[in-house]
């Protein structure tokens, strides 16, 4: 038998020597040892309870070599354990059909020897009474019923050793996948508690990683953002005004809207000065009550609206008030008293006016 590789561990190793042991002995010494037996019965009978018992003992072996042989974690070791149980079991059904061979042989060695042995004591005893003969017989009969329940008692003794160190085995196989069943559900734990601080620890950094993704995108819009405004104003506003150097020289018209209003104020300012001075030269002189009245009406919107009211308004109470005053001087005395009954002062009347064209 070739020699064990290295890698195969040491039990299934020492398995394979015992059963290398128990082979030797088998065929070398007990098979031999049972053919040789020339009797008496009995230890015949011995002898083809032991090889029975080994040859049992030996197919139990051959058994747990091929459960270890599965246990291997290597595949060549697997196969070559596997290998050596088809081998075991070969020689296994050899060595009984050696021991059928045997056994025969031997029982034809012993049933000649006891018909020699019969026929010498037949020739010997040729005296003896017929009785004593059948009383022999009898007693042969006897011995050899004893020998064949003996036989069967022992073949039962084996069968349930066999059974008992199957069971045995059974046992201890039984109890060593408990133990790895638990160990396997203590690992399965552990991994399911790994598994959960994973996954809490993923969506954290997902999370962060999505924050960190939005601020770069914000850091990166806002650098952008301040590029194109510097690339703005370096390039495309400078550009423009170089571009457009020419439109320094064309003439602003802006202040013309300005020159007008400055020659409304004058002519503004001239009536107001007529005004002020027709005011003063006709204070006492009798006015008619349909000229007090649009005077007075004049004079308070004037004196009411010094600063809000338009300014071709203004121009309009103004002339009112200038072609009311002009008649004053053919108005009889009531109208000079409801003048001079009027709410707003001479006074007051000027400063409004004058303040209207100051502004």
């Amino acid at each position: 038998m070739p020699p064990l590789p290295s890698t195969i561990d040491d039990e299934t190793t020492r398995a394979v020597e015992s059963l290398n042991r128990r082979q030797k002995d088998l065929t070398s010494y007990q098979i031999p040892r049972l053919r040789d037996c020339k009797g008496p019965l009995s230890t015949q009978q011995q002898y083809a309870a032991e090889l029975k018992d080994d040859l049992d003992a030996f197919g139990q072996q051959v058994d747990s070599l091929e459960m270890l042989g599965e246990d291997q974690l290597r595949k060549p070791d697997r196969q070559h354990v596997k290998h050596l149980v088809d081998e075991f079991r070969s020689s296994q059904a050899k060595m009984r059909k050696d021991m059928r061979t045997a056994l025969l042989e031997s029982k034809k060695t012993i049933d000649a020897n006891s018909r020699s042995h019969r026929d010498e004591l037949l020739r010997s005893s040729a005296i003896l009474e017929k009785p004593r003969s059948d009383e022999k017989a009898s007693d042969d009969a006897l011995m050899s019923a004893n020998n064949d329940v003996t036989e069967a008692l022992r073949r039962t003794i084996g069968l349930m050793q066999g059974e008992l160190e199957r069971s045995v085995l059974t046992t201890q196989m039984l109890d060593s996948s408990t133990a790895i069943l638990q160990a396997t559900s203590i690992t399965h734990d552990s991994l399911n508690t790994v598994m959960g601080t994973s996954r809490q620890l993923i969506t954290a950094l997902e999370k962060a990683d999505w924050m960190d993704r939005l601020l770069i995108m914000a850091g990166l819009c806002f650098f952008l953002l301040v590029v194109l405004f510097i690339l703005k104003q370096r390039i495309v506003d400078r550009g423009l005004r170089i571009a457009f150097w020419w439109t320094r020289f064309i003439p602003d018209f802006s202040g013309d809207a300005a020159l007008l209003a400055d020659e409304k104020v004058g002519r503004i300012s001239a009536t107001g000065t007529d005004v002020m001075s027709s005011l003063l030269s006709s204070a006492t002189s009798l006015l008619s009550g349909d000229s007090s009245t649009t005077v007075s009406s004049a004079a308070e919107t004037i004196y009411e609206n010094p600063r809000t009211l338009p300014v071709d308004q203004l121009e309009q109470a103004a002339s009112s008030l200038s072609l009311s005053l002009t008649g004053f001087m053919e108005r009889p005395m009531s109208t000079a008293l409801s003048i001079a009954s009027s709410p707003v002062p001479s006074e007051t009347l000027v400063e409004s006016v004058a303040q209207r064209v100051e502004l």
